[in-house]
């Protein structure tokens, strides 16, 4: 995914006044659409534009301790998000560029001065940047009535960023979400490749008496040569490492390695020692 996340920080930095007003209702539906934001990140594992300082700002100022018993998980998961994106980030230097603004504002007036200054040192990055996409991620209830993208502006100079309004449907009366809809055109695509058709000569039992052990060309022993369904269902549950997906399915590890834009084609690998430890915790072997 060759884009940088940017997060609406103040879906997790609440504005306590405005909670305890009578817009409490709409922060259920903040904390739900939170969640599910969340949980995309964790499973599509995208880049996210974020300083270490800033991180601690989101652990250290989400009220955890203020909020209602019925807000305890919500409280939990957004701990083990923000405590387990550390292979994810892309830091940045603490440089605020002259004049810059947002629009809308990200600098929110209940935020305490570091948090102020770490949301104009991320400003600031995404404005300077030209090599890669910033996409900002915020919700209905926040974004309110703004226009259809974040800006950031010094002096005459303008840059817009693409704006996912996560809770936001495509269209009325539809159950795909613009989050959903995101994410959908980045999901990975099973296609066989023929040298990992299943044969005699390219079955566990081969692998074991080969000299050539590193060099074996395995086969897809979930795929039964006429459709794409079982493999396809291993790739969209995988446990994503770096660029490959893995699964397990049978007794048998199974790696997807992408060989063309999204497309993805699997093998068995009957090395177990290949298989990163972050995996094996992921299915339990």
């Amino acid at each position: 995914m060759d884009f940088h996340t940017v997060l609406d920080i103040s879906a997790i930095i609440w504005d306590k006044d405005d909670y305890n007003s009578v817009n409490r209702r709409q922060y259920y539906g903040l904390m739900n659409s939170t969640l599910n934001l969340l949980d995309k990140l964790k499973k599509e594992q995208p880049k996210i534009l974020i300083r270490e300082e800033l991180l601690n700002e989101l652990i250290n100022n989400f009220p955890f301790d203020e909020l209602p018993d019925n807000f305890y998980a919500f409280g939990i998961s957004v701990y083990d998000f923000l405590s387990t994106t550390g292979s994810n980030i892309i830091t940045y230097p603490d440089k605020v560029t002259s004049g810059i603004i947002s629009i809308p504002d990200l600098v929110k007036p209940h935020y305490n001065e570091t948090t102020k200054k770490e949301v104009n040192y991320l400003i600031s990055k995404i404005h300077a940047d030209t090599e890669t996409d910033n996409v900002y991620f915020t919700f209905q209830y926040l974004w309110d009535d703004n226009e259809d993208k974040l800006k950031t502006q010094v002096s005459e100079d303008v840059k817009d960023y693409e704006t996912i309004v996560c809770d936001k449907l495509v269209k009325p009366n539809s159950e795909l979400t613009v989050l959903d809809s995101f994410f959908a055109k980045f999901k990975p695509i099973f296609e066989h490749n023929p040298k990992h058709d299943k044969t005699g000569y390219n079955s566990r039992e081969y692998w074991e008496i080969a000299e050539d052990k590193d060099g074996f060309d395995s086969q897809l022993s979930c795929y039964n040569g006429k459709d794409n369904l079982k493999p396809q269902e291993l790739l969209d549950n995988g446990k994503k490492y770096e660029d490959c997906y893995y699964n397990y399915d049978n007794g048998e590890w199974v790696i997807f390695r992408c060989h063309l834009d999204n497309k993805y084609h699997g093998y068995d690998e009957y090395n177990p020692h290949r298989i990163p430890n972050e995996v094996r915790k992921h299915f339990n072997k």
